[in-house]
Order: structure tokens, then C-alpha cells, then sequence
């Protein structure tokens, strides 16, 4: 069963070391499918997540983010995300 995960706003998960945790990680997105139902909309994106090991990048995470949209005057903005990671 795939892990599940509620997204907060970014400043719930900001720590001192922040940058520093970060900076060894980068996440590629890919296969990005949407579904538009006037003002609001679902999609769905699959990510890998790699970290730095010496120079030499490592696959860590695979997995997909779901997302429900809602447009308004400023354009598209992400109303929810639940990130799941496949297990293995």
C-alpha cells in the first residue's frame, strides 16, 4: 500500500537547517495529466526523488503527487496535494 501524505504550507515544514537538508536533493517531475472541469480541475504527476551521494546520484523515491486546482482572478492555484511514495 502506497504511503500517503497531506501537504502543509511550505513554512510548517521550514527549519533552520533547511538549506542545508535540501540541498543534496532534487525531484524530477514527469507525465503530467490534468482533467478541467471549468474553475477547477484534478492532476496527476509522477516524481523521482535523487539525492547527491558523492557526486554520484542515487534514486531515493518514486512516486506521484495528486492535485486538486481551483481557478480565481490570479489564475490556477493547487487547492490540495496528497504525495504518495510507492513502496519498495
Amino acid at each position: 500500500m502506497p504511503a500517503r501524505i497531506e501537504v502543509r504550507p511550505k513554512a510548517a515544514f521550514r527549519t533552520d537547517d533547511h538549506d542545508r537538508l535540501v540541498a543534496d536533493f532534487e525531484v524530477v517531475v514527469s507525465t503530467i495529466a490534468a482533467e478541467i472541469d471549468g474553475d477547477n480541475a484534478t492532476s496527476t504527476a509522477s516524481w523521482l526523488l535523487f539525492r547527491d551521494t558523492n557526486g554520484i546520484p542515487s534514486l531515493v523515491g518514486v512516486g506521484q503527487y495528486r492535485d486538486r486546482l481551483r481557478r480565481d482572478a490570479n489564475g490556477w492555484r493547487i487547492a490540495s496535494r496528497v504525495i504518495t511514495r510507492d513502496q519498495g
